[in-house]
């Protein structure tokens, strides 16, 4: 899985997960922009169905792509 930051604010950031996808099965990812004085990190973590479901609806505005 690729994740791209999309901002004019911070310079283009890419996080990389390798996982093995099972047939009917959900994964649920986190992204987060930690940031410093030295660095923009963009982080990408597995979460669990209920934490993402939270997020999800406390964020209305996320969303994501699926590709064939």
């Amino acid at each position: 899985m690729c994740v791209t930051l999309q901002s004019s604010l911070f310079p283009q950031r890419v996080e990389l997960a390798h996982f093995t996808a099972e047939a009917e099965r959900v994964y649920y990812y986190r992204t987060r922009l930690i940031v410093s004085r030295s660095v923009e990190l963009l982080e990408l973590s597995l979460i669990d169905s209920d934490q993402a479901k939270y997020l999800i609806a406390s964020f209305p505005l996320s969303l994501s792509n699926p590709k064939k």
